[in-house]
């Protein structure tokens, strides 16, 4: 069974290549490189996202 911190690694491990991509310079165009960059935000609110819900699920759990 996959679990969420597995989902959190995979996502992460996106965004390193991501960023290890723009750094190399492979970005060929403008395009290219705002269309990664948009990826990576994608991928980042998604983190965003799955943080918030975990918080306020521990802080549920945490009024018991």
């Amino acid at each position: 069974m996959i679990g969420i911190r597995d989902v959190i690694g995979v996502i992460k491990a996106r965004q390193s290549e991501i960023a290890f991509s723009l750094g190399a310079g492979n970005a060929s165009t403008w395009e290219m490189y705002q269309r990664v960059v948009g990826i990576y935000l994608g991928h980042q609110e998604v983190l965003d996202a799955i943080n918030k819900m975990l918080e306020e699920e521990e802080a549920k759990n945490n009024e018991y």
